[in-house]
């Protein structure tokens, strides 16, 4: 999440062949060959779950318990509450 994924994940050569999403212009810092940056929210490819920022972080959430197979149908209604704006909820689906 924000600068993780090129500060450590990329210093580590953890990107290598990946998309990822990090903190805005830090992905000028990431080494990797063949990372690719993707300018989004949230970012997954295969096992790996990259975030932008913190303003992300709900859709973080639910794109970890999506990859663990959680149905988010069970936590629309805490993220009604804290969203208030049904729109904002599509990545619960």
């Amino acid at each position: 999440m924000c600068s993780a994924p090129a500060k450590v994940l990329g210093w580590h050569q953890l990107l290598k062949g990946r998309s990822y999403v990090c903190s805005s212009g830090l992905q000028e810092t990431v080494t990797a060959d063949k990372a690719t940056f993707v300018d989004q929210g949230v970012v997954r490819d295969g096992n790996l779950i990259t975030c932008k920022s913190l303003g992300h972080c709900f859709e973080f959430g639910a794109a970890i318990a999506r990859a663990l197979g959680c149905d988010l149908a069970a936590t629309k209604t805490q993220h009604e509450h804290i969203y208030c704006d049904p729109e904002k909820l599509s990545f619960l689906q």
